[in-house]
């Protein structure tokens, strides 16, 4: 196996771990959202359609202004 094709793999397989890292956060933030008690009950859908529509930075955004705080 040449070394292009072994770097390549490599890097093939430190993405796929990422991307799966970074959709389970996805999920594990949409599974919160839905739990949580906001004190109004617009702030679910708001967070919720911020989580959906912008993936994993949506979800880095709702943990850094929602699930750090509790």
């Amino acid at each position: 196996m040449s070394q292009g094709l072994l770097c390549q793999g490599i890097s093939s397989v430190i993405v796929i771990l990422i991307a799966i890292g970074l959709f389970l956060f996805w999920i594990t933030m949409i599974a919160d959202c839905v739990k949580r008690n906001f004190s109004k009950p617009k702030d679910k859908l708001l967070w919720l359609l911020v989580i959906v529509c912008l993936q994993a930075l949506g979800a880095f955004i709702y943990w850094l202004a929602v699930q750090r705080k509790s």
